[in-house]
């Protein structure tokens, strides 16, 4: 991923002038003068406002368009039907169930914890989302599917040991962004 890549190995291995690497005839590239960090930190705020904001406007719009061509078209002539009749022409629950919604969250979560460091607004950026998600996902749950079929589920599966392992490799990436792509360290040794 790109992200891994500017925290990780853009500026790394540049060489020292005129003996610059290169790799494939190309220079490696290098960081700005600001460093690799502001980059990194553009980068996850691009991923924790747009990407989620251009998500939420999508799990919005879609099944709205999709109502709007139904009414248009003149399938949706359901008003003087019974309520279970009007339910059965939503759309059926999905067969994954909330798989997406898990994995929707777990990047999420990937995101915010792996690259806290370099960015410590996406906490927040995450909680406004969280915010605007719990309303549109239950919006889209009572008003644009089909009762789902209910499903014991004693927690919420493989689901904890993904979690388990995305936050030991954010304690591992947090400590490397700190040591070596931050300038936290050599100001506070040679200044």
């Amino acid at each position: 991923s790109s992200i891994f890549y500017i925290a990780f190995v853009q500026g790394r291995f540049n060489g020292i002038p005129p003996h610059y690497n290169r790799l494939l005839g190309y220079r490696q590239e290098e960081c700005g003068s600001y460093g690799c960090l502001l980059d990194l930190c553009i980068q996850l705020f691009v991923i924790m406002v747009g990407k989620q904001t251009i998500g939420n406007f999508l799990e919005l719009g879609v099944p709205r368009l999709k109502v709007w061509l139904k009414s248009r078209s003149g399938e949706d002539d359901m008003k003087n039907f019974p309520n279970w009749d009007q339910e059965f022409q939503l759309e059926p629950w999905p067969e994954d169930g909330l798989f997406d919604e898990y994995l929707e969250m777990v990047i999420q979560y990937g995101f915010i914890t792996i690259f806290v460091a370099c960015f410590p607004l996406a906490p927040v950026f995450a909680l406004f989302n969280n915010i605007i998600e719990i309303r549109l996902d239950g919006n889209k749950i009572l008003c644009s599917t089909r009762r789902c079929i209910p499903d014991r589920a004693e927690d919420i599966g493989i689901w904890y040991s993904i979690l388990e392992r995305v936050s030991t490799l954010a304690v591992i990436c947090n400590a490397c962004i700190i040591a070596f792509t931050s300038e936290f360290i050599p100001r506070l040794v040679f200044v």
